[in-house]
């Protein structure tokens, strides 16, 4: 019979979840570096003219440049720089800065191919690749930061402690970028002791699942196989 405690409004999350979520994290930084990438055109067209841009203008060089961003950002997937766990270690930042070079030779070989007519892009591109990856590092380096930080991460509850839960834990001990905290263990049988995970809560009834719920705030609940119907 199910525990009466597991009627609760915060949802039980499976993996495919996890992975929409990953996914939408994913999508904030790849956005964000697109927006960037426009947001540099601009600034680079003031730079090489030093007067204010028209929108005429700036919208009939995003045309232009448009498909080059889309072979940015594909360069950018290639070389992982939307790999979350990869952002956080310190080999990234020469990643980043290699990928940003490769850009720039993609995009040359593209105006190579595809020359506009009455633009000499080579100055505007090479600006609009230092700017637009400075710019999209920045947002990088304050997305995942909002993200993998206490405000905005998701606070997750473990009912029942599995060898997939431990490392699942594991998992988000060692990569806070991805934005998951555990707050609270329920564990009905007995395997953890509270100097085993003397950072997080250890309940021992599934009773204790909606108090523990509510105690810490807890966003979303991960339920081990063999207690979902218990």
């Amino acid at each position: 019979m199910a525990d009466s405690s597991i009627n609760h409004p915060i949802p039980f999350i499976n993996y495919r979840i996890m992975r929409f979520l990953y996914r939408a994290k994913q999508a904030v930084l790849l956005f964000g570096d697109l927006y960037a990438y426009i947001f540099s055109l601009w600034l680079a067209l003031f730079f090489r003219t030093l007067s204010w841009p028209s929108m005429e203008k700036v919208g009939s060089l995003i045309a232009a440049f448009s498909l080059a961003y889309i072979l940015w950002i594909i360069n950018n997937y290639i070389n992982g720089l939307y790999d979350l766990e990869l952002a956080a270690k310190r080999t990234y930042a020469k990643r980043y800065t290699e990928t940003a070079a490769l850009s720039l030779l993609l995009g040359m070989v593209f105006f190579y191919i595809f020359p506009v007519k009455d633009i000499a892009p080579k100055t505007l591109l090479a600006l609009n690749v230092v700017l637009g990856y400075s710019i999209g590092m920045l947002w990088r380096v304050l997305s995942l930061r909002l993200m993998s930080g206490k405000t905005l991460a998701i606070r997750l509850v473990f009912v029942g402690w599995t060898a997939e839960t431990a490392e699942l834990y594991s998992i988000f001990s060692h990569h806070p970028e991805k934005g998951y905290k555990v707050v609270a263990i329920i564990d009905p049988e007995r395997r953890l002791k509270s100097s085993d995970l003397p950072e997080v809560h250890i309940y021992n009834s599934l009773q204790t699942i909606r108090p523990a719920i509510s105690t810490h705030n807890a966003d979303l609940a991960i339920v081990a196989t063999h207690l979902r119907n218990d």
